[in-house]
């Protein structure tokens, strides 16, 4: 719930996008998932784990916030609050 209020509040933002990052499902499971929630933000499959290895992730839920120059801004292991993301989202900003 969170994410799906995040998002909707921040989806018009000229200077914002969410993806969601899966590893661990098979791709029909993800668009039944997606399409029955109907999910508005970006999902992306990570079906060999490189994002994962990437960002040196420990379990689930992660999120981290990105800055616009590519640098990870913020990273929270567990369940987000809509006031963790928006403290993320103007950490990220403050980053540039």
């Amino acid at each position: 719930p969170a994410l799906e209020s995040f998002y909707a509040q921040h989806k018009d933002d000229p200077d914002f996008a969410m993806v969601g990052i899966v590893r661990d499902d098979t791709t029909g499971d993800v668009k039944a998932y997606v399409k029955k929630h109907d999910v508005g933000w970006t999902i992306a499959l990570d079906p060999e784990s490189v994002a994962a290895l990437d960002f040196g992730t420990r379990g689930q839920p992660e999120t981290y916030a990105i800055s616009p120059s590519g640098a990870v801004a913020a990273a929270y292991y567990g369940p987000m609050t809509t006031r963790g993301l928006e403290q993320f989202l103007a950490a990220a900003r403050a980053s540039g």
